[in-house]
Parts: C-alpha cells; structure tokens; sequence
C-alpha cells in the first residue's frame, strides 16, 4: 500500500547545482540553425543568415535572422527554448512561389508584404 500524495499531489523535485546555461545549448541550437538553413536551401539556393554589409545578395534569395526565443519554464526553471526567426523571401518575380514553400513550414506566419528597389519582399516569422 502506498501512502503520501502519489500522483495526485506534488512529488519531489529533482535539483541540480549546475545552472542552466552550463549545458551544450549553444551547440544545440546552431545544429538548429544549421538545420533550418538546410531546409531553406531546398526552397532556394542562395540562403543567407544575417548578412553583413560586405556581402552582395544575388537574387532570389532568403535572408533570414534570429529574432526572439519563447522560453517555457517549470519549477522556476527554463525547460525548452524555441528560437524565432524573421525570414525575408527577396525576388523580382512576385510568382516565383518561394514565399508559399516558406509558409508551408510548421509554426510559419506570414507577418507582410513589400516592393522595394523593384524586388519583392514577403516576411515570415518561424519558431523553429
């Protein structure tokens, strides 16, 4: 027979000494990237994550940059962080189709629209 609160009440935490931040998440989270660059590689072949000044773009392209992270906490503790990204898909062709394979990933919103320098412009925010 098994007394104490069971599954119905609050069981023992486990606590550790090491912090969050000790743990390989900055590793995890550039094979992340690394991943979500790949799958933007199969919608275009010239993907770019935050370019620098120096670079020069050849279109179409993807230019896309880490935004914001959604942490999801338990016991006062973060549990899982989800990075966001912003995802510009830039082309002369307005029908070139590469927005509509971006909006088909998971979690992919469609944030706007715009022309600029005669290239089209569709923005996605991604939590990948």
């Amino acid at each position: 027979m098994s007394y104490g609160r069971g599954f119905a009440g609050s069981s023992p935490t486990w606590r550790s000494s090491a912090p969050a931040w000790c743990c390989t998440w900055e590793v995890f989270t550039t094979d992340r990237r690394l991943e979500l660059h790949q799958i933007l590689k199969k919608f275009c072949p010239n993907v770019y994550f935050q370019p620098g000044n120096n670079i020069t773009l050849t279109f179409p392209a993807i230019v896309y940059q880490r935004s914001t992270a959604n942490t999801r906490h338990a016991d006062n503790q973060p549990y899982n962080v989800t990075d966001q990204y912003e995802i510009t898909a830039i082309d002369r062709d307005p029908d070139s189709g590469i927005h509509r394979m971006i909006a088909t990933l998971p979690s992919s919103r469609h944030n706007r629209f715009f022309i600029s320098d005669g290239l089209n412009h569709d923005v996605f925010s991604l939590f990948f």
